[in-house]
């Protein structure tokens, strides 16, 4: 069977969802995963184990210094782990073009 194009998404986002008990929760990630395009489906995302993901949630209270310590945490996490989503995604690009 031959393989018609291949694409490589890369996404990434920062989510913030207020709760009822003034709380707030936040979610922060990326993930790069391969898409193929099918001739009958259209475009398919591959399983998840060919998912390359960052995810981390924090929850705590609006305006409270914990709350400030958690953003910077998070801030600084999705950061450092950045350079290694980037290479992760390019190596994935690479192997595509040399299949």
């Amino acid at each position: 069977m031959k393989m018609g194009p291949t694409e490589i998404c890369f996404s990434g986002c920062v989510l913030f969802e207020v709760l009822n008990d003034k709380r707030i929760h936040i979610t922060a990630g990326y993930t790069s995963y391969p898409l193929f395009h099918h001739p009958v489906f259209g475009i398919v995302r591959m399983v998840a184990d060919e998912t390359h993901t960052w995810k981390k949630e924090t929850v705590a209270l609006v305006g409270s210094a914990q709350l400030t310590n958690e953003v910077e945490a998070l801030k600084k996490e999705l950061l450092e782990n950045l350079p290694q989503a980037i290479r992760a995604f390019a190596e994935r690009v690479r192997s595509f073009q040399q299949s």
